[in-house]
């Protein structure tokens, strides 16, 4: 009942806005609504992360590794260094589609009007330019995740923060970067394919549906 009024404020407040500042309340909101769903994401997710890390490193069966880690270290394994990949996550996430986005409409492509061809082309270009910032982000991320899952078998600190300490201290700022030639290399290409097939796909729906639409009104008539 009282997120309507909210909606409604929020609305009236944005009218007296100028056009800078609507430009920048939409770049804030496309952020944060892809901050909040990334690090969501990571939380939903992370338990069996987790357990797939350990069966990978020591082959021991999924259950059979769960109950040895379960009587071991109780269930605070399962979300053991979650907080870097959610924040990391989230981040790169609202970074992601805030910078697809605005490449999308500085190309002045309408992804529901353009034909598929263009269409796609424009994601594919939009994509891998995003990608280049999802890899700096992401790659120190998943590198102090791995660490702080494999803990218990590197000898290494199990916290997040402890982590980077460790790292900054012994291998300095390169050794973050540690495996960031693969990371651009899959988010790169990864990330221009992912929207690419998403936002061809949905066109190409559009269009197959409104001609369909358009061939029965006719042949109706």
């Amino acid at each position: 009942a009282w997120i309507g009024p909210m909606v409604e404020a929020g609305k009236a407040r944005e009218a007296g806005f100028s056009s800078r500042q609507r430009e920048a309340l939409t770049w804030a909101k496309s952020y944060f609504c892809g901050f909040v769903a990334g690090a969501s994401g990571v939380y939903s997710g992370y338990p069996f992360d987790a357990l797939k890390v350990r069966v990978q490193v020591a082959p021991d069966g999924l259950w059979r590794t769960a109950r040895l880690a379960y009587r071991s270290e109780g269930l605070g394994w399962l979300f053991r260094g979650a907080t870097a990949p959610a924040l990391g996550t989230g981040l790169e996430t609202g970074i992601n589609y805030l910078i697809f986005t605005e490449v999308f409409k500085w190309l002045k492509v309408d992804a529901e009007k353009d034909d598929v061809g263009t269409v796609v082309k424009s994601s594919l270009f939009a994509g891998a330019l995003a990608g280049f910032p999802v890899a700096a982000v992401i790659g120190p991320v998943e590198l102090l995740k791995c660490r702080a899952q494999l803990s218990h078998k590197l000898n290494l600190p199990a916290k997040p923060s402890e982590n980077l300490r460790h790292i900054l201290r012994h291998e300095g700022w390169q050794g973050l970067m540690r495996g960031q030639s693969a990371t651009l290399l899959r988010e790169v290409p990864g990330n221009a394919i992912f929207f690419a097939v998403y936002n061809g796909m949905t066109n190409a729906m559009k269009a197959s549906s409104s001609s369909s639409s358009s061939s029965s009104s006719s042949s109706s008539s």
